[in-house]
């Protein structure tokens, strides 16, 4: 890891919290103890942060966090579905916005920047 130090404990990261869950079943497998942690890189950087070896409780617990996560972006996804999540329509926040090329609401609707296929004659 390079830049400074985020955490204290590799626990409270929930990158490294999704990396322990994502890897647990691949430990115990090979039965392998899992342990998370992160090696600074910048010299000004003395001591790591505490180490991150999950038991079944904590493995458990994430797998809590992570499905109450998919089950909010879920209801969110039904939300922007049926219309409930409208756009500002404010031409100062809709210029730097990310999403004004997909969003209805837009008051300064963009053109979309990712690569599209050569539209091609078929007939």
């Amino acid at each position: 890891k390079t830049g400074g130090k985020a955490t204290e404990r590799v626990a409270d990261d929930e990158r490294a919290r999704l990396q322990a869950w994502l890897v647990a079943p691949i430990a115990t497998r090979l039965n392998l103890s899992l342990r998370v942690r992160y090696e600074h890189l910048a010299a000004e950087i003395d001591d790591e942060p505490d180490v991150f070896e999950p038991g079944a409780e904590e493995l458990e617990e994430i797998q809590e966090e992570i499905c109450a996560t998919v089950a909010a972006i879920r209801v969110a996804g039904q939300a922007i579905s049926s219309g409930g999540f409208p756009g500002v329509a404010d031409a100062a926040i809709c210029q730097h916005c990310d999403y004004r090329s997909i969003c209805p609401d837009s008051a300064t609707p963009g053109v979309p920047t990712w690569p599209e296929p050569p539209e091609e004659d078929l007939t």
